[in-house]
């Protein structure tokens, strides 16, 4: 299985059931990883998301929680 490092941007996009990158995340079922607070960033923008994706924000929210691997910033090493 593929590993991938997915930002805020990309939640976004999971988050959107109809988006394209949600539909490759689901057909090739990539492990993605994100910082936890990418999370943080995301609830910033509740209501934004809400009005784009004519969603309910914590619907979309555990959407994204079933699909991502959330790691704590100090659990981040380089390599």
């Amino acid at each position: 299985m593929k590993k991938f490092v997915a930002d805020a941007n990309i939640l976004f996009s999971i988050g959107k059931e109809s988006s394209k990158t949600n539909q490759i995340v689901n057909k090739y079922q990539l492990e993605l990883y994100s910082p936890l607070y990418a999370l943080d960033e995301l609830r910033k923008h509740s209501k934004e998301i809400e009005e784009k994706t004519k969603k309910d924000f914590e619907k979309f929210y555990s959407n994204i929680k079933e699909k991502v691997i959330f790691i704590k910033t100090e659990e981040i090493r380089e390599e």
